[in-house]
């Protein structure tokens, strides 16, 4: 059986994939392009067909051939490996298993799953029996890992932190409602300053830098942000207590200032004096986590139906891989 295993993570902005090398989590054969989320389903998930074969030949044409794929997805993802939400992408009811023109099999999985299991496999998680781990970039997406393995939840949906309903109050009365992705992701501050500026083409690049420049308005939209983020972290360390906290994506990797409002927020805001001291570590991985994780979840799989689970769900066991 092959180390190799073909990755793919999908995210708002950008495709990027590889062969990932399961004994050492290296990636080969690189490959990205832009997502293009405005595309039908067809269109994306033929476009991914594509993406796959030529990965798959280049594989056979090295001497290594690969026998399974990975993907990872943005979205709400179910035990049975179904896409249950369309937030990013018109997936929902789509099955991505088999892609067209293609005969290899695809494993679906939850994006920032699969990064989490990459960090717990290769990065900033190893030797942490329980962490968790958040993805701040074009979204925001969250999952705790027990024993080296992401909680899936019945649905799928364990540990949404970011994608609920959030109500600001104002003198005891309801100033509004929203989702904390739709303010503190990066196209979410994007959207929020030109909603609040007027400006248009506003980029999270753009914000940042306005902000480090000084401007009021910027500072305002960031650091709300910031602060909502830091409350959504502090709930789910309240609920879980985690031995560590592991923030990637590229707002959570590439923005120091951020990044460390965020964590003062939430460190402000956690019940448990004893737990404000939780550990803050960046992702080892970078953006190659979604890459390394989307394969690890395949092989996963693979490893399961050898077993002789035939149905393509995940073992049982506290609804959590193992």
């Amino acid at each position: 059986m092959s180390d190799l295993v073909i990755g793919i993570d999908v995210g708002g902005t950008k495709t990027a994939a590889g062969l990932v090398d399961l004994s050492t989590g290296e990636i080969s054969n690189r490959r990205s392009h832009p997502s293009e989320p405005h595309r039908t389903a067809q269109e994306i998930a033929t476009s991914l067909g594509a993406l796959v074969s030529a990965l798959a030949a280049e594989a056979v044409a090295a001497g290594t051939p690969v026998t399974i794929a990975g993907l990872g997805v943005p979205e709400i993802v179910a035990p049975d490996r179904t896409i249950r939400s369309d937030q990013t992408f018109p997936w929902l009811g789509v099955d991505l298993s088999r892609l067209p023109g293609l005969d290899l099999p695809v494993i679906v999985e939850s994006d920032v799953r699969g990064a989490a299991l990459a960090e717990a496999r290769f990065g900033a998680g190893t030797e942490c029996p329980l962490f968790l781990y958040v993805s701040i970039g074009t979204g925001v997406g969250s999952a705790v890992v027990i024993d080296g393995a992401p909680l899936v939840g019945i649905h799928g949906a364990a540990l949404v932190l970011t994608s609920g309903t959030t109500t600001e109050w104002c003198n005891g009365e309801q100033k509004r409602s929203f989702v904390i992705e739709e303010v503190a992701s990066g196209l979410g501050i994007a959207r929020e300053y030109a909603r609040v500026s007027g400006e248009a083409g506003v980029t999270a690049e753009y914000v940042f830098a306005r902000y480090t420049g000084g401007d009021r308005l910027a500072a305002r939209v960031v650091e709300r942000a910031a602060l909502l983020l830091g409350q959504a972290i502090a709930r789910a360390v309240d609920l879980v207590d985690p031995g560590r906290i592991v923030i990637g994506g590229g707002l959570g990797i590439g923005s120091d200032l951020f990044r460390e409002t965020v964590v003062a927020g939430m460190r402000e805001r956690i019940w448990l004096p004893a737990a404000r001291g939780i550990p803050v570590v960046t992702a080892s991985l970078g953006p190659d986590a979604g890459i390394v994780g989307a394969a690890l979840a395949a092989a996963e799989q693979r490893i399961a139906r050898t077993d002789g689970n035939r149905t393509g769900a995940l073992p049982s066991h506290n609804t959590r891989r193992r």
